[in-house]
């Protein structure tokens, strides 16, 4: 899965590994950070070598290229198995040996996901979790605002949120979940 810093796919990785979690399947992540390239050679190991179903998430794989040349050439050891490795990356294009491996994996169109900026269908969806009426909402607006990045456009909504609609939109007449806004603020990722 591909997309620049703060789209959201750390974000998609975790509610898709929610559900893989939730259907008796393991779920590994490795991430960013001091031992991250360490952490995810150990885990492309681990997909080639188990026997069960799960998703290892590796994230911001670009960054590590002893990571991007194992998975590499692990490839068909991994499709061979119930393995399913998701690898996130913010650009394709930069390293040759990303650009192999994307092409590697994409050979039917269908191994990678670019997740592009929202549209006003995009926000509108995502107002919907803190309020629940939003035919009124300015959605160009915190769409201009928020730049179209799904984490900027949450954080227009949970910070700052009665303040920010008071100048750009009615009061409601119902439907505030405030407290919603602040518990989903504060479980808020900080990575992309």
């Amino acid at each position: 899965m591909t997309g620049p810093a703060g789209i959201g796919k750390t974000r998609l990785a975790a509610a898709f590994a929610s559900v893989v979690y939730a259907d008796g399947g393991s779920v590994r992540y490795a991430g960013a950070g001091g031992a991250a390239s360490a952490e995810t050679i150990s885990a492309i190991r681990e997909a080639c070598a188990t026997s069960l179903p799960g998703l290892w998430v590796l994230d911001d794989l670009g960054i590590y290229r002893e990571s991007v040349a194992s998975l590499s050439a692990s490839l068909h050891e991994i499709e061979s198995g119930p393995a399913l490795v998701l690898g996130l990356l913010r650009d394709v294009g930069g390293d040759p040996a990303v650009a192999r491996l994307i092409e590697a994996v994409d050979v039917n169109d269908d191994g990678r996901r670019e997740l592009a900026p929202l549209d006003e269908h995009g926000v509108r969806a995502i107002a919907r979790s803190y309020v629940i009426d939003v035919a009124d909402l300015p959605a160009e607006q915190i769409l201009r605002a928020s730049g179209a990045f799904p984490r900027a456009c949450t954080s227009w909504w949970s910070t700052g949120l009665a303040t920010r609609l008071r100048a750009v939109w009615p009061p409601p007449r119902s439907g505030w979940r405030l407290g919603g806004a602040v518990r989903r603020r504060a479980c808020d990722s900080p990575t992309t």
